[in-house]
């Protein structure tokens, strides 16, 4: 259940918002999904009704079926006239060179891509298995999965990697191979591309590594090295 608009949500509207955290990115998100849905429906709805007026009788899927409540044609897989439907409208059109379509092209504005995931990402502790996606809300509102491609650009901590379907996945070891400790903070870039529309948008990250302090291979004095490692890197800036 979507949380209600409110005066305050007004700056995920604007062209130039981007979230300074991760409650904003998920608030953007969920607005993002909710508008779209709503477009999604009131276009098929009004796409319905004018392939009817154009003489395409009602099918049995698609935006020809009649729906049988609110909310089908926002969660339509492909959103679109069968190929025989399409022919029917085209034809008409082409007898008519008044209509709407044919004097003037349409055009709908759609929310920008945006990161929903925050600056700083979770913390990230040596030795455990750590995934964390780079969630993108916004865009086109016929992006399907794997239109978006990532890159990244900076210093990972060993064991980490970029994913080209967005995101970190990899365990980073507690040990470097001369033996002192993995730890600090890695900043690094984040490289979004749009394959259908060629739009590039860059996202900048932080990510926190920890030394897990519970390793039972840890020395008295690598803990007590650890524990002063893991408070300069939560306390640098």
């Amino acid at each position: 259940m979507h949380a209600g608009l409110t005066g305050a949500d007004v700056q995920y509207f604007l062209t130039d918002f981007n979230p300074g955290s991760a409650a904003e990115g998920a608030r953007y998100r969920e607005i993002t999904v909710a508008v779209s849905g709503a477009a999604r429906e009131i276009a098929g709805t009004v796409a319905h009704f004018v392939a009817r007026a154009m003489g395409v009788a009602d099918g049995s899927s698609g935006l020809m079926k009649v729906p049988a409540m609110p909310g089908e044609y926002a969660t339509l897989g492909t959103f679109g006239f069968l190929p025989a439907e399409f022919d029917q409208v085209a034809a008409a059109a082409r007898d008519d060179p008044g209509l709407p379509g044919r004097v003037r092209t349409l055009r709908a504005n759609y929310f920008p891509h945006r990161e929903s995931v925050g600056y700083l990402l979770p913390n990230l502790l040596t030795g455990q298995a750590y995934a964390q996606p780079f969630l993108v809300a916004g865009g086109r509102p016929d992006r399907a999965e794997g239109d978006l491609q990532f890159t990244g650009a900076g210093t990972l901590p060993p064991g980490l990697n970029f994913l080209a379907t967005g995101g970190l996945s990899g365990t980073v070891p507690l040990r470097y191979p001369d033996t002192t400790l993995v730890g600090g903070v890695f900043r690094f870039l984040v490289k979004m591309k749009d394959r259908k529309t060629g739009q590039v948008l860059f996202f900048a990250h932080r990510l926190n590594v920890l030394v897990d302090l519970t390793n039972p291979s840890l020395s008295a004095a690598e803990i007590a090295l650890g524990s002063l490692k893991n408070t300069q890197t939560v306390n640098t800036p």
